[in-house]
């Protein structure tokens, strides 16, 4: 219940919600007592994840394909001479488990979803995602399909799996695309707003180059506000790689955007370590509470805890 509670609410608000539920206050539910319980199994969790048992005990059936969801998002440190650090998290799910509700909804069904806030050169990650892969039904006959927001970090966690699969798909996804256009669309003027948009569907239909030369004309109207038509247009030259005919995707039904899985990202770390602006945390405590909170997205919590006490009554005896 500590685990459960305080990766959902601060340690103080989850004090007080075991203090009700015991019909008093007691030492061992203080904050303290919270946070080094979630930091323990936590830490626990971790080991339990990159080992060959946590993903072979539940693996799912041979997936022919997989679509791989890889993003990052930032934490506010409480270490003096830093602001923040990253925090990557990754999920994974067969296509076929992405179930549509209704006219505009859909659901993924079946998912891993891992995480590391560890500063470890991306060694925790990386296993993390290839174990989440593997539990997925990822083998040496799986397509993988990876959307990735264009971060180099994101991209270079993928050569984790490049031996593990047949092929890797590397998608620059739609979501971030038109979230970097909104976000940049503010300094364009009513007049030049046609320009604007002919650029970014030029991207839909996979024409990078014509996108490209339509926002360098514009870049050169405007008169104070070219860093951020800049920034866009940097952004798209270090991603043309990953570039596709969205369009094309579209009319196949194929994946090529993230957005189902930017909400587990969203939830995952922005809900408890980023919703009170004054709260800080150190790395350890950070991915702690990942590790718990990223087993309750996936819907393994239970298998995980069972995992977990196993491991912490053999390192005991």
């Amino acid at each position: 219940m500590q685990c459960l509670l305080g990766a959902e609410s601060s340690f103080k608000k989850t004090e007080a919600l075991l203090a009700k539920k015991c019909c008093s206050q007691r030492p061992i539910n203080s904050q303290s007592r919270i946070q080094k319980t979630i930091n323990q199994v936590g830490h626990l969790l971790s080991v339990v994840k990159q080992e060959e048992d946590w993903f072979a005990a539940n693996q799912s059936c041979f997936s022919e394909e997989l679509i791989l969801n890889i993003d990052g998002g930032h934490i506010q440190s409480h270490d003096t001479d830093k602001r923040s650090f990253e925090a990557l998290t990754a999920t994974v799910y067969n296509p076929k488990k992405l179930v549509k509700k209704d006219k505009n909804h859909s659901e993924i069904t079946n998912k891993t979803v891992v995480a590391s806030a560890k500063n470890d050169h991306q060694a925790s990650i990386k296993k993390l995602v290839k174990n989440a892969c593997k539990k997925q039904g990822m083998n040496s006959s799986t397509k993988m399909t990876l959307l990735a927001d264009g971060a180099k970090n994101c991209w270079s966690i993928a050569s984790v799996l490049e031996d593990e699969c047949q092929e890797i798909v590397k998608i620059l996804d739609w979501f971030h695309i038109d979230k970097k256009f909104k976000n940049a669309e503010h300094v364009i003027s009513e007049k030049l707003k046609d320009e604007y948009e002919e650029s970014k569907w030029c991207l839909w239909y996979g024409d990078s180059s014509s996108s490209l030369i339509k926002l360098n004309i514009l870049k050169d109207k405007l008169k104070n506000e070219k860093p951020k038509i800049g920034a866009l247009i940097t952004y798209i030259k270090n991603n043309q790689a990953y570039l596709v005919n969205y369009q094309e995707r579209d009319a196949k039904g194929l994946t090529y955007t993230s957005q189902l899985a930017e909400s587990t990202v969203n939830n995952l770390i922005n809900e408890r370590q980023k919703h009170d602006k004054r709260m800080q945390w150190s790395r350890e405590g950070a991915d702690a509470i990942l590790q718990i909170r990223s087993s309750k997205q996936s819907s393994d919590w239970e298998r995980d805890w069972n995992l977990v006490q196993n491991l912490f009554y053999r390192k005991a005896s």
